[in-house]
């Protein structure tokens, strides 16, 4: 069974703090990955009206993914289960923005020292053979 992660306490209200620099320190704290809603919200309502304008259009905006047929399969069990048919074309659907991609829209935007980087791309097997 997995394990229940607990929400962490914060150490301050993001409607009522003063300090930027409470959020700050602890968003820095914490790390990149730990980062809630509230810290996000307390960052853009202390820095200006134009941080909290481009949260709520963040917030609305939609992203596409992709919807493919579900078909009908029988596990090792013999249960019945729905899955994802990819030899079919599928379809593209709008949604709303997960937080996580919030997350990082907002790290690029405002604290670009703290976004997390991207990674150097590995050579592949087949890129390795190609340079013999």
């Amino acid at each position: 069974m997995a394990k229940k992660k607990e929400k962490r306490i914060l150490p301050f209200d993001y409607k009522t703090v003063s300090s930027i620099d409470i959020v700050l320190d602890d968003m820095k704290e914490i790390g990149y990955s730990n980062v809630q809603i509230e810290h996000i919200m307390g960052y853009c309502r202390l820095t200006s009206a134009d941080a909290v304008k481009w949260l709520k259009a963040e917030a609305k905006k939609k992203v596409e993914f992709k919807v493919y047929p579900q078909i009908e399969v029988v596990d090792e069990d013999g249960k019945k289960k729905k899955k994802a048919d990819k030899s079919q074309p599928y379809t593209v659907e709008l949604r709303k923005i997960p937080f996580t991609q919030l997350k990082l829209n907002f790290y690029n935007r405002y604290l670009p020292d703290l976004a997390p980087k991207k990674k150097e791309k590995q050579p592949t097997m087949y890129d390795l053979i190609d340079l013999l």
